[in-house]
C-alpha cells in the first residue's frame, strides 16, 4: 500500500462513520434500555452491595502469607 492510502482522508471517513454507525445500530438495537428487565432491582436495597459471606472468608483465608 502507498502512503497515500494510508492517510487518505476519505478512508479515515470512512471508519469513523462505520463506528458510529455501528454504535447508533447497537443503540437502537437494545430498545432504550441499557439495564435491561423492567427497571425494578431484584433485591431489597439493604440485600445488595458487599456481604461478608462464607465463601468470601475462605477466599480471604487463601489471601494470609
Amino acid at each position: 500500500m502507498s502512503t497515500d492510502t494510508l492517510k487518505s482522508p476519505e478512508r479515515r471517513r470512512f471508519f469513523t462513520n462505520l463506528a458510529v454507525a455501528g454504535g447508533a445500530t447497537a443503540l437502537l438495537a437494545s430498545g432504550g434500555k441499557a439495564m435491561g428487565g423492567d427497571g425494578k432491582p431484584d433485591a431489597p436495597r439493604s440485600a445488595r452491595g458487599y456481604r461478608l459471606t462464607e465463601h468470601v472468608k475462605a477466599y480471604y483465608g487463601t489471601l494470609r502469607i
